[in-house]
């Protein structure tokens, strides 16, 4: 009896140990999905008042080269 008890002890402990590495496994999902979903609205952001505000003088290089660093950001970010 007391081997069979401590098989369900540790099958709960699995369940337990799953459900928590799943919770965060979300979590961190939804962290990575807000940071470049702010990143892709601020290059957005940048590419309509690049087009449409000339007044800016924001040559087409610049927002290329920010389209390129902010993509890298976030390869490195979430490698982290």
């Amino acid at each position: 009896m007391n081997f069979w008890r401590k098989i369900e002890q540790l099958n709960k402990l699995k369940k337990e140990r799953a459900r928590i590495m799943f919770n965060q496994q979300l979590l961190n999902r939804l962290k990575s999905f807000s940071w470049r979903f702010g990143l892709f609205l601020a290059v957005a952001g940048l590419g309509y008042l690049s087009e449409h505000v000339p007044e800016l003088g924001l040559p087409e290089i610049i927002t290329i080269l920010v389209v390129y660093i902010s993509n890298e950001t976030t390869k490195f970010l979430n490698h982290k």
